[in-house]
């Protein structure tokens, strides 16, 4: 044999024993278990520094859905220490550039502030943002505001 066909031959052999890309692509990564993600101190900064960049967006879909991300986050990761996403959501329910930024921005602080209030919106899955949001406003009106059992709009 000629000595390129032998390297070509020696290097088809070699690639052929690798695994493929797509293999290695569709592996899990090595922090996770059983499907979950092991969240660390530096994977939970990263993801709160991207949330920050969204929230400073001048984008306000962008803005939104980062609110609606950053409420699911406090859920997924409560013990998670996350004071400057809380910072930037005061700041943004007192100062946002709309209406609806302000209000969401205003759930999301109170979804931070009393993690317990919102236990059981927080093990449900939400298809939209929006129902999100409204299943957090629909607690907060009935803990804040209480619900007058007499009535007759009570539930």
């Amino acid at each position: 044999m000629k000595p390129s066909t032998m390297v070509l031959a020696a290097a088809a052999m070699a690639v052929l024993a690798s695994p493929a890309p797509a293999q290695l692509r569709n592996s899990p990564a090595p922090d996770q278990v059983a499907g979950r993600v092991a969240y660390t101190e530096k994977a939970i900064h990263r993801i709160e520094s991207n949330y920050m960049a969204c929230l400073a967006s001048g984008n306000s879909g962008v803005i939104e859905s980062a609110i609606a991300h950053s409420v699911r986050m406090r859920w997924a990761i409560p013990s998670a220490r996350l004071e400057d996403l809380r910072s930037a959501l005061v700041t943004l329910a007192a100062s946002g550039s709309t209406p609806a930024i302000r209000y969401k921005a205003y759930l999301a602080g109170l979804v931070f502030d009393a993690p317990v209030m919102f236990t059981e919106e927080g093990s449900l899955k939400y298809k939209w943002d929006e129902d999100l949001f409204d299943a957090v406003s629909a607690r907060a009106q009935k803990a804040l505001l209480g619900c007058n059992s007499g009535s007759p709009d009570a539930r």
